[in-house]
């Protein structure tokens, strides 16, 4: 027998509190199991030089969501669908530590027990049942290379290097990856990868980006960066992704909801769910609201005109806002906390519903208004920072419970009937708790810098003056690659000087999208502090990588509020060829 023919298998143990408590029975392909467990099966894969003992922190995290405490069912998982949902029996290779990334015999070997084992382990389970493959660093290429199988149901892979190997120093892991890179164009299993970013110093970042698919197959991939990942929005080391409380948390939920599912499209959209960045719009989960009819005055509020839509803890009866259609303006933006807007919020939410519509009046000169639903062009969670903190928190982080849900929508006014048009916002749930904030913004701004000017000079970037709940600032000229840095500096006047910027709601921040699955979030100082090193790079072109057809060209970033009164100064910072 090889010397990677060994399992580890994490059984629930109640709710165990100790990571360090966890029960870990050995096991090997002679050994006869007494009791056949009866939970969801998910296969853990380490990676080069990795351990099996590395899934116990999933495991543990696994446990505590479906147990409440010991032997008794966490409320969430007793109702509706959720009843479906099985606690998961955890199943981990032990490869002995091999260095897998420098030696293709050694990943062949590899791959050939994890499919045996999978087969040893579906044999304890009924017939047609289906694994949860998960994979860190190389294991995540051993579970793309176990592919194409009738008895995976999804896999998430951690910090895996998908387009390029680590070390070329065998040509039989070229071959390994050339196939693998055609199973992950053409293979329907929905596959996640989460990437650590600029933090994981043992494989570039666009490594871990999962090549583009085939047109006409359109299985779901997904790169999410955990800079981006919502709940977490930070870069996580190589090591550090396994146990990373924001990671391991989500991970863990994704693949306990992913056992009730029997089809594809279903597990699609768990992954979706619980393992997103934002980048592109939820899947539908709920019912798409239908047309809204105000029938007189007192069912809803206009606002004034060029006045946003401000609600601190609000409370009462549901009732609907109209904010009159603003000249010159193409966006509309929302933001709710502890809320939640088609969907959309953090994990523990109130009661407090937001519904986006576009109104117009019934018959000119009537006071009743039918509205539609607004469709978004962006509907995703977003940090909010502790003003005067660091931003994400040390040695905390983020909680799963945190995050304002960003609300954008495209929107162009009849101008014919602009007096009679209006964006409306049905507030329903309120119960004291949250805030809403809700107004217009322009598109964006776009300087073009000349692309030397960064280089050899700094470049001063005024912002504009009028405050926006949202400004999109665009360079397009500045040379996007994984070799330029850039250094941003960016500030706002003081509070005394803008009351705009007293008693905040959503601190200011800096979105900064580095590739079209990363994400970063920077907050803000005032002129009067010392100034924050903020560090733009992009993933658009990298050595030996191909890049993507339509990918990203410049640099962008996104002030969230308040924005407005104050500057950026951008100059390069560093060059890896330099």
């Amino acid at each position: 027998m090889a010397r990677c023919a060994a399992l580890w298998t994490h059984q629930r143990c109640a709710c165990v509190r100790d990571f360090e408590a966890d029960l870990f029975l050995f096991l090997s392909f002679g050994l006869v199991v007494q009791k056949l467990p009866s939970g969801i099966p998910v296969l853990f894969i380490p990676g080069n030089a990795g351990a099996a003992g590395q899934v116990r922190s999933i495991a543990s995290s696994a446990t505590r969501q479906y147990f409440q405490r010991p032997g008794v069912v966490a409320d969430e998982f007793e109702t509706g669908w959720k009843r479906g949902v099985k606690p998961l029996d955890f199943f981990a290779l032990d490869f002995n530590e091999d260095l897998s990334a420098f030696h293709g015999p050694t990943l062949e070997s590899q791959l050939r027990y994890a499919s045996n084992a999978i087969s040893y382990i579906l044999s304890l389970y009924p017939a047609k049942t289906q694994i949860i493959v998960m994979g860190h660093s190389m294991g995540g290429v051993v579970a793309d290379s176990l592919l194409p199988s009738p008895n995976i149901s999804a896999i998430i892979t951690m910090s895996t290097p998908h387009t390029l190997p680590p070390a070329r120093f065998d040509a039989r892991i070229d071959k390994i990856y050339a196939r693998n890179q055609q199973l992950l164009a053409t293979d329907t299993t929905p596959i996640v990868s989460l990437c650590g970013g600029a933090t994981d110093m043992m494989i570039p970042s666009e490594a871990c980006i999962l090549p583009p698919t085939d047109d006409d197959v359109k299985p779901f991939r997904r790169t999410v960066f955990t800079s981006a990942l919502e709940g977490a929005w930070t870069g996580v080391g190589h090591r550090e992704m396994v146990w990373c409380h924001q990671v391991r948390w989500r991970v863990a939920r994704a693949a306990l909801e992913l056992g009730a599912m029997l089809e594809t499209a279903g597990r699609s959209k768990i992954l979706d769910n619980w393992l997103r960045d934002g980048h592109t719009l939820p899947p539908t989960t709920q019912p798409v609201p239908g047309s809204l009819e105000l029938a007189d005055g007192d069912a809803y509020e206009v606002l004034p005109q060029a006045s946003d839509l401000m609600l601190k803890d609000p409370h009462g009866d549901a009732r609907t806002y109209l904010l009159p259609y603003p000249r010159h303006v193409e966006k509309v933006v929302l933001y709710v906390s502890s809320g939640s807007v088609n969907g959309i919020a953090p994990y523990h939410r109130s009661p407090l519903r937001v519904s986006p519509y576009t109104c117009h009046r019934r018959v000119a000169g009537s006071s009743s208004v039918i509205c539609s639903p607004l469709k978004p062009t962006m509907l995703k969670l977003v940090p909010n920072p502790l003003p005067g903190k660091p931003f994400p928190v040390p040695q905390r982080g983020a909680d799963e419970s945190e995050g304002v849900v960003l609300f954008e929508a495209d929107i162009a006014a009849d101008k014919r009937h602009n007096e009679d048009q209006w964006i409306g916002f049905q507030i329903d749930g309120a119960d004291g708790h949250g805030w809403v904030v809700a107004g217009f913004a322009q598109s964006k701004v776009v300087y073009n810098i000349w692309p030397g000017a960064a280089a050899l000079w700094r470049h001063r970037v005024e912002l504009p003056r009028e405050v926006q709940l949202r400004t999109q600032i665009d360079f397009p000229n500045l040379v996007s690659n994984v070799l330029a840095v850039y250094k941003l500096t960016a500030k706002f006047k003081p509070q005394d000087k803008n009351p705009s910027c007293s008693d905040t709601l959503l601190p200011p921040v800096v979105m900064h999208t580095s590739h079209s699955a990363e994400t970063h979030y920077f907050p803000l100082v005032p002129i009067a502090e010392p100034a924050q090193r903020i560090l733009l790079h992009t993933h658009a072109t990298a050595p030996y990588v191909p890049q993507t057809p339509g990918g990203t060209v410049g640099t962008n970033i996104t002030g969230l509020p308040p924005s407005g009164d104050g500057h950026l100064v951008i100059r390069r910072h560093w060059s890896a060829g330099q």
